[in-house]
């Protein structure tokens, strides 16, 4: 015969053991399952920091590349400015050369014509008053070949200081070079972890359930004690 006590015992054993097979199982498949969650949330506020990282980087590589074109384009007007300058006060002291120059050659040609008109009208004839009127004339040409070839030279001075200024010009706005801005990455997106698989865990709470059945079948077959 059988023993019925014994058999109970053992059958609650093996219920209880079944219970917990099957608790421990389902504990294990939440856990899992937040833990994915939590890596995953992990990696989405991650992925949208460096997003936010990189939109800053852009935004200052931005302001930077126009903060220097401005300066660039400030240091051009005022080149512009001193070069006009420059080129207008060579140009003045050019004309003012030139027009002293003038002034001269015409006191000059004056004075000539006053020398030779005072020799005519003094009535003097003669190979040696032609020689005088003709060394006048001499002078005279003369002095308009001197003056003319250093308002000539003046002139060659003023293109030399126009190609210097010019040049300072040019280098005055490259001193002032293009901000290259620095190629920002967006970040690449996060590769979410997908939810774990219920089989594992069904197939730990099923083993549960098969032993605690084998233990039932186990208790009710169990002899009794003579």
């Amino acid at each position: 015969m059988c023993d019925p006590t014994g058999g109970i015992a053992t059958g609650v054993l093996a219920v209880a053991q079944g219970g917990l097979g099957i608790a421990s199982a389902q504990a294990g498949y939440q856990a899992e399952q937040e833990a994915v969650g939590f890596r995953n949330y992990e990696a989405q506020r991650n992925y949208e920091y460096q997003q936010r990282q990189a939109a800053n980087a852009r935004y200052y590589e931005n302001l930077k590349f126009n903060q220097q074109e401005a300066l660039r384009a400030q240091t051009r007007a005022l080149a512009d400015i001193a070069y006009g300058q420059e080129i207008g006060s060579i140009n003045m002291r050019l004309m003012q050369e030139q027009e002293v120059a003038a002034q001269q050659k015409q006191k000059s040609a004056i004075q000539g014509m006053q020398s030779r008109g005072e020799i005519k009208a003094a009535g003097r004839v003669g190979n040696s008053i032609d020689a005088l009127i003709n060394d006048y004339y001499r002078q005279q040409a003369q002095y308009d070949y001197v003056t003319d070839r250093n308002v000539a030279f003046a002139s060659m001075q003023s293109q030399e200081q126009k190609r210097a200024s010019g040049s300072e010009r040019a280098n005055r706005i490259a001193s002032q070079q293009e901000y290259v801005k620095q190629q920002i990455y967006d970040p690449i997106a996060p590769i979410m972890q997908k939810a774990p698989s219920s089989t594992p865990y069904l197939l730990q709470a099923g083993g549960a359930l098969v032993q605690a059945g084998a233990g039932i079948n186990k208790s009710m077959n169990m002899p009794k004690r003579g």
